[in-house]
């Protein structure tokens, strides 16, 4: 996504594209884009799981198996079902559209991967957390950071499937992560034709003060 869109700055495509249409309805669409794509692959892995689910009790050498396992994994999906989607779709999109700004603060397309080092230390961060949500369930620091936009989409569905959160637990973290999501869109849909036309190798630093200097004005 940042590289990609790195890749677009500067060209003629990009100025004909603006000089049509407004910078933030280019925004939504590319993120709509990516996502569909994403949601596509996702929709893809959970149709084989599905096949796998409904055929392995008549597999033999896996029926067995699969019949002392099958209690926890329906009420995993139950919780992901219910909980679990909402926050996997809405971090998803946090995540793409904060991906597009890294793409949209560099110059060049090569400096992409180091633009997006932040969501991806923000991604391991969820990652490790979850993981040591596994050995201290209880823990305060897994409770607060299932709280966090960037976290709680790996964190509160966790803590939902080992029964270590309430429904009300987990409405509250959602509703953070929606707000938060609706403010950034709202933010970067505001600052990213100013990013998306700078083509002055300044830094990523300095062109996104220039775009917020560029918003006051």
């Amino acid at each position: 996504m940042a590289q990609d869109i790195a890749s677009e700055k500067g060209t003629k495509i990009m100025e004909m594209i603006f000089s049509s249409m407004l910078g933030g309805n280019y925004f939504d669409g590319k993120v709509l884009g990516i996502f569909f794509e994403i949601l596509t692959q996702l929709l893809i892995y959970a149709v084989m799981f599905s096949g796998f689910y409904y055929m392995a009790p008549h597999i033999d050498g896996v029926k067995d198996t699969f019949a002392q396992i099958k209690p926890a994994i329906d009420q995993a999906l139950g919780q992901i079902i219910s909980w679990g989607l909402l926050f996997v779709v809405l971090g998803l999109i946090l995540y793409i559209v904060y991906a597009a700004v890294c793409g949209a603060i560099v110059t060049k397309a090569e400096d992409a991967n180091k633009a997006v080092q932040p969501l991806v230390y923000l991604t391991l961060l969820g990652l490790f957390s979850s993981m040591s949500l596994s050995n201290n369930p209880d823990g305060i620091f897994a409770m607060i950071m299932s709280y966090v936009p960037f976290l709680s989409s790996f964190l509160m569905p966790l803590r939902l499937i080992k029964g270590n959160a309430t429904g009300l637990e987990a409405a509250i973290s959602l509703i953070i992560l929606f707000v938060f999501l609706l403010g950034s869109i709202w933010w970067i849909r505001k600052i990213y034709p100013s990013l998306i036309l700078q083509t002055d190798d300044n830094g990523m630093w300095k062109n996104m003060k220039r775009a917020l200097q560029g918003i006051k004005e």
